[in-house]
């Protein structure tokens, strides 16, 4: 990213860590705002280290505070995220409902007058995630226009397996990983199923662990395999905290993040 000089560079003084973490980015802005007479265009923040709790009180984008109360610890959260702005399609909405623990599908994923149109799910689980999840999709179109009955692709993303591959001969990374947007989907996967492997990101540290995409539904019959991988690569750049391409698809990503920033968010 090429900038121009910085108009200002702002360091936090020592004895910040002894104010609450609210008040120490509420006094950062207010040091930025008396050193500089113009609206700035990018801010910049460095966090003092991985697991700062200076995060949670920064915003990057605007998000719904729709969680209706703290979560217990019998509580979980579940979110969904959508762009709405096509085609830019690295700008998501998001929604997060609390529902109890254990509690694999998605509570409330439609409910009459709108509301939420999944992380974690086992194979065992596919036919129950159609039977509800994509079943209350087709009830929330339905409910936002009578007769609005789009083609959905629903594909689920699995990243927790112990499948691995290892690039034959000199078409390879220097760490010796798959080259970034491998994709593998004959022989080692479901001989009957519609699935594929994806290694979209460039492994630095050990192997690279592929994702895992089982494209349960396919309405749209104009999307091809090879049309369903190439989108699912190419969404694999558009992640918002990363340069390069990620391990998963940008939207599969996010909805698994975005639970852990509402939670600090109702924790602040």
């Amino acid at each position: 990213m090429m900038m121009r000089q910085p108009a200002i560079v702002e360091e936090e003084h020592n004895n910040a860590i002894n104010y609450p973490t609210e008040q120490r980015v509420e006094r950062m802005f207010a040091a930025l705002k008396n050193r500089i007479s113009i609206q700035p265009v990018f801010i910049c923040v460095i966090l003092p280290d991985k697991d700062s709790p200076i995060y949670g009180h920064g915003e990057a984008s605007s998000a719904e505070r729709s969680v209706p109360r703290k979560p217990g610890i019998e509580d979980q959260l579940k979110a969904v995220v959508a762009t709405k702005n096509w085609p830019d399609v690295f700008h998501y909405s998001t929604q997060v409902r609390t529902q109890p623990a254990e509690t694999e599908m998605i509570e409330g994923l439609y409910e009459p007058g709108g509301d939420m149109v999944r992380d974690g799910v086992s194979k065992s689980q596919f036919q129950e995630c159609l039977e509800f999840e994509f079943t209350a999709l087709k009830r929330a179109c339905e409910d936002l226009e009578e007769g609005y009955n789009p083609g959905i692709t629903f594909i689920v993303a699995q990243k927790r397996h112990s499948t691995r591959f290892f690039p034959q001969g000199n078409d390879k990374t220097q760490k010796g990983n798959c080259v970034p947007g491998t994709v593998v989907d004959k022989d080692a996967c479901h001989p009957h199923n519609y699935d594929f492997f994806l290694i979209s990101q460039n492994g630095f540290i050990g192997t690279s662990r592929p994702t895992h995409y089982h494209v349960l539904v396919t309405e749209n019959k104009h999307l091809k395999p090879d049309d369903i991988q190439s989108v699912t690569n190419n969404l694999c750049y558009t992640f918002g905290r990363c340069t390069s391409a990620i391990s998963m698809a940008a939207p599969a990503a996010d909805a698994h993040n975005v639970p852990t920033r509402y939670r600090k968010l109702v924790d602040t």
